[in-house]
């Protein structure tokens, strides 16, 4: 049965774009320098890019890696512009620069890669949404998490005035996301860390702790015709640390209504900036029923693809609880391979990127795949995750 995008890449940004989802080699900002990872996650778009053409990795389109998104169900694009290592993305980049299309990116690139008049929006827009300074001028104040900015050089003050707990995180318009530039500080050694961490930025957030009940990423569009379009809720899976791991979806919770009615404030304010396109918004909802917002990202999110593609698989596989996340696999291929194909042909699992490990040169690496795992509830998913935990992925 075939599984289809609520809304493609190409009825979201339209036509003359090209989209780049893969970070800059250089490492610029607060994403972590992982070559592998990066690359994989490119091939995410396959299932949601519809006619747009986009940069992806040429491990993610194999003919066995996409043989297994095919069993599922996703007929992936085909308009695509690969590239193999470092010296052919940059090559590609270059090609790029000459042409008349623009580029929707995931993170700002050093202007020498792209040039600042090749973004599909204007430069300083993007940057002033993705930065954590601004979200208090962004958010509707009732929503906002009671916060401050700094100078890297007045933490020592802030402590004498804010008591642990709190959060510490980095104010900058270079690339982030994960919670590489997040710090929980719940002791004194964690403020000490954070400090060191973020002595560089231009700013530093310090935020309330928030005791949540449960954190949602709600994520909107706004399309070509100029309308904006509510694409779901994932509730977030946030390890200790507060790095995210991945989304439930259901079919039937999601967020309170007023958080959504909050996320389409937040969007319509950014898009009155000049933004268009994909946007997801962290949210908590807390135990005494606060909807405090606590972080923009806008651009495509990690569970966006799951979120486009949640209806077409609650309607054609009568699941009502999905679980998206990515995995690495201490595995052989040959071994992922048939485990993979096992939980597709039994309709437990929907791959969305699958990064077959071997390259021409001989170089091996492990298996790595993204997808969404369909259960009846929630406790007949956490017992597939813990399968295939013991077959190696993780």
């Amino acid at each position: 049965m075939e599984i289809t995008p609520f809304l493609t890449l190409k009825e979201i940004y339209g036509p003359q774009l090209v989209f780049n989802p893969r970070v800059s080699y250089s490492g610029l900002g607060w994403i972590p320098k992982d070559s592998v990872f990066d690359d994989f996650r490119t091939g995410a778009l396959l299932s949601i890019a519809g006619d747009m053409p986009f940069v992806c990795n040429e491990r993610t389109i194999t003919g066995e890696a996409l043989e297994l998104i095919e069993k599922a169900g996703i007929t992936p694009a085909e308009n695509l512009l690969t590239y193999e290592c470092k010296e052919s993305y940059y090559s590609l980049l270059d090609s790029l620069k000459n042409s008349s299309k623009k580029q929707v990116i995931n993170h700002a690139f050093p202007d020498s890669e792209i040039p600042e008049d090749h973004y599909w929006i204007d430069q300083s827009v993007f940057s002033y949404l993705n930065n954590k300074a601004n979200l208090q001028e962004i958010v509707p104040k009732e929503n906002l998490p009671r916060r401050t900015v700094i100078r890297p050089d007045e933490t020592a003050d802030i402590r004498k005035e804010w008591d642990l707990p709190f959060v510490m995180k980095a104010a900058t318009d270079l690339p982030n996301g994960g919670g590489h530039d997040v710090v929980l500080c719940r002791e004194e050694n964690d403020f000490e860390e954070a400090c060191k961490l973020l002595k560089d930025c231009e700013s530093i957030v310090i935020e309330e702790l928030v005791d949540d009940r449960k954190n949602f990423c709600l994520q909107f569009a706004k399309t070509l015709d100029g309308q904006i379009h509510y694409l779901g809720a994932g509730e977030q899976i946030v390890s200790s640390e507060g790095n995210y791991e991945g989304n439930w979806i259901t079919a039937d919770g999601g967020p309170p209504e007023k958080a959504i009615e909050a996320g389409r404030a937040i969007m319509e304010k950014a898009c009155q900036l000049g933004y268009k396109g994909v946007a997801g918004f962290d949210m908590l909802v807390t135990n005494d029923g606060r909807i405090v917002c606590i972080d923009l990202n806008f651009r495509l999110n990690g569970s966006t693809p799951a979120l486009l593609l949640k209806d077409s698989i609650f309607d054609r596989r009568g699941s009502r609880h999905l679980m998206f996340r990515s995995w690495r696999v201490n595995n052989s291929w040959d071994q992922f391979q048939a485990d993979c194909q096992s939980m597709v042909e039994n309709g437990t699992l929907v791959p969305i990127s699958v990064y077959h490990p071997e390259d021409p040169s001989g170089k091996k690496t492990n298996p790595f795949i993204s997808g969404i795992i369909l259960g009846d509830s929630k406790e007949e998913i956490e017992e597939k995750e813990q399968f295939l935990g013991k077959r190696g992925w993780n």
